[in-house]
């Protein structure tokens, strides 16, 4: 995933985003779908960069979203506590012994959220923000509860 193609131009921009596309499909880790996750979060950053590269950030963002996705069905499970006290314990709270930052976590919670979209409402989502014209695909409109 390292050697993915710097970005200067929109050639390279969909050359990139093709790579990308198809290492997302052949992950096997969690790691490597939030390697994919983050260059489509760069590539996304680039188009906003460059503002007349919209249709390229909407094509971005359906693969940062996808890769999110893929990150959840990948996760590790939740692991419960190994000993918890009765009664005072923190019984239920996962433990994450990987992923150590509030900000991992919370990636990891969201990402474990989007998973868990029936892949009917997923993929209804991500055909319409495919559309010419369409904003690129959020986060936070697939989890709206109404959507779940």
């Amino acid at each position: 995933m390292s050697a993915l193609i710097k970005v200067q131009d929109a050639a390279s921009f969909l050359a990139s985003l093709d790579q990308a596309k198809s290492f997302l499909a052949a992950c096997s880790s969690y790691d490597d779908a939030k390697q994919v996750r983050d260059k489509a979060h760069a590539l996304l950053a680039w188009t906003r960069a460059h503002g007349d590269a919209r249709d390229l950030g909407r094509h971005a963002g359906a693969l940062e979203v996808r890769a999110l996705r893929r990150m959840g069905e990948l996760a590790p499970p939740k692991l419960e506590p190994e000993d918890p006290r009765p009664g005072g314990g923190r019984v239920g709270s996962s433990v994450e012994p990987t992923y150590r930052t509030p900000a991992q976590k919370r990636l990891l919670h969201v990402a474990r959220a989007v998973a868990a979209i029936s892949t009917k409402v997923f993929e209804a989502e991500m055909a319409r923000a495919e559309k010419p014209g369409a904003r690129p695909p959020a986060v936070k409109a697939l989890l709206r509860d109404d959507r779940v």
